[in-house]
């Protein structure tokens, strides 16, 4: 065996049995090319899992577009799967909902060495060098950008062979018995969940008997991005917040002045049985109470049509306040404002 000082490492050469698509130890023994960097010592003296960094950044490579010059199209998968609706607001006319994205592409510049077949997760140290699609959600309060999230470190970046047989046992100038695939042969995977708050118009006119049409504004904030063609799926396992059911209702993707707008739409519809139990039938309830109480008393009874009248319209007052202060607010009259004058 010869020792070779290459740059700031150090290989060991040895004479071994072992096949081109085999890593072969200092010892000699012979493993599969899948035992190399798989986060487990097969070789004596660990040699397997030295120098692991998976992804080659070629000289010249430019992190902030998404392509080289040369290709005319990047496809770009991108799934929405909605978690939780955490939040209605009513006072700052916003929904607060929580989400995951997965974002695939290929970025065919780059080279990558010792994959495994199925799950390559990959460092921050890593990911951090390459292009990274950045989101910008359009109608939050910040205009908030994926990539300045704090929890952006906490990102599941995958690396996923296309074609599992398709390798280059070695470069000529490596002494390191290493097993290369062109970028083109790795889909990559980033994996996020986010929460955020969206702003919504919310209509209130026919409340309580209201639907909220919500939108979820997503652009795709990158160089070139009139050449990426976004695939979008989206999924919802919303469940039923307060008295609203929620239903995930239309997606869409279209270019706006070279730019790529996503739309999520969301519908809110309000369940108005509590309100049906709580307030209107109460308040009917009394009025027809009332009404029966002038009409087929006689005058004889005075004093209790008029204590009937008084409990009536202090109970009523007490509910009224009670609903006012529940509404949302609005400059404009809602349905539940005419049900309170009518019945008062």
């Amino acid at each position: 065996e010869w020792n070779v000082v290459d740059s700031d490492k150090t290989a060991v050469l040895t004479f071994n049995p072992c096949a081109t698509s085999e890593f072969a130890c200092n010892n000699g023994m012979c493993l599969h090319r899948y035992f190399r960097c798989n986060q487990e010592s097969n070789c004596d003296n660990g040699e397997d899992e030295e120098f692991c960094s998976q992804i080659i950044v070629p000289n010249g490579y430019n992190s902030m577009v998404p392509l080289a010059s040369t290709v005319a199209t990047l496809k770009l998968k991108y799934t929405i799967l909605l978690l939780n609706l955490l939040n209605v607001d009513v006072v700052t006319s916003t929904f607060y909902v929580q989400f995951r994205t997965n974002v695939q592409w290929i970025d065919d510049r780059l080279t990558y060495k010792n994959l495994q077949p199925k799950e390559n997760l990959v460092s921050l140290e890593d990911w951090k060098q390459i292009w990274i699609p950045d989101f910008v959600m359009k109608n939050t309060e910040d205009t908030a950008h994926t990539t300045t999230n704090p929890d952006e470190h906490h990102s599941i970046v995958k690396l996923d062979m296309v074609n599992v047989t398709k390798f280059t046992p070695e470069y000529s100038d490596q002494y390191y018995n290493d097993f290369y695939y062109e970028g083109s042969n790795v889909r990559i995977s980033k994996t996020n969940t986010y929460s955020y708050a969206f702003i919504c118009p919310y209509d209130w006119r026919d409340y309580p008997f209201d639907t909220q049409v919500c939108e979820m504004e997503i652009i795709l904030a990158s160089a070139r991005s009139n050449q990426i063609e976004v695939d979008l799926h989206t999924f919802s396992n919303l469940s039923d917040y307060s008295t609203f059911t929620i239903l995930l209702t239309n997606y869409s993707t279209r270019i706006v002045n070279d730019q790529n707008f996503i739309t999520v739409q969301i519908k809110m519809h309000r369940d108005f049985t509590p309100l049906l139990l709580n307030t209107y039938l109460p308040t009917f309830t009394l009025t027809v109470i009332n009404q029966l109480t002038n009409y087929f008393i006689g005058f004889e009874l005075f004093e209790g049509i008029i204590a009937v009248n008084s409990t009536t319209l202090m109970t009523l007052a007490s509910l009224f306040i009670s609903v006012f202060n529940s509404m949302p607010e609005s400059t404009y009259i809602k349905m539940m404002d005419i049900w309170m004058i009518v019945t008062f």
